[in-house]
């Protein structure tokens, strides 16, 4: 089973990577790589991994949001303002840099804490890359 892993990632295998970072791309024959994939670090790279994942195009493109936005650091009471694009993060002093949707630059006053759609999200601050990197490993 193999999946695709999503942006740069932590080794947990000390020395196999350069810096210890799983580049972004890499292909990764695993038993278990599927649990990667519904925690929103990677892609099925074959059809075993993308069953066993359980999860269609849409659900793994949310898990890959939601992934985002946690690592991202957001709090959960920023959720709704994160996903409407009005901030993107904080910045040294915990206040919200403007999104793509702020119309000013203290969108945390205009955010009136309302969601528009809980399911609609903005991912165009997000460039998804994938190059052809292959690493196969034995199955543990």
């Amino acid at each position: 089973m193999k999946a695709r892993i999503c942006g740069d990632r932590p080794s947990s295998e000390p020395g196999k990577y350069p810096n210890d970072i799983i580049p972004d791309g890499t292909v990764i024959e695993k038993e278990n790589i599927w649990k990667l994939v519904r925690a929103g670090v990677a892609d099925p790279a074959d059809e075993e991994c993308r069953i066993a994942a359980g999860m269609d195009d849409a659900d793994i493109k949310l898990a890959k949001y939601r992934q985002r936005r946690l690592a991202a650091g957001i709090h959960y009471d920023d959720y709704d303002a994160y996903d409407q694009g009005l901030m993107i993060g904080y910045d040294g002093d915990g206040k919200w840099i403007p999104g793509s949707n702020a119309e000013t630059n203290d969108p945390e006053a205009e955010y009136n804490g309302e969601d528009d759609d809980p399911d609609d999200y903005d991912d165009s601050d997000y460039e998804e890359t994938q190059p052809e990197t292959t690493e196969e490993t034995d199955d543990e």
